[in-house]
């Protein structure tokens, strides 16, 4: 496996965190399932990068 990180102002990785907990997934799962869903998307060209940006998340738990 390899890292990817960010930096996130206050407000945003407060947010973020709250999400994932309301939704009981850890941070890096929820990452891992952004990554995955973006370059799927991108991969069958269904849309293009701009249109991702305002796109809806639906989480999938196996």
């Amino acid at each position: 496996m390899k890292v990817v990180g960010t930096k996130l102002d206050d407000s945003d990785f407060e947010r973020f965190q709250k999400f994932c907990t309301d939704e009981g997934i850890s941070k890096s799962e929820m990452m891992r399932g952004l990554i995955r869903k973006y370059c799927d998307t991108c991969e069958e060209k269904l849309q293009t990068p701009t249109e991702i940006k305002n796109s809806t998340i639906t989480i999938i738990r196996d």
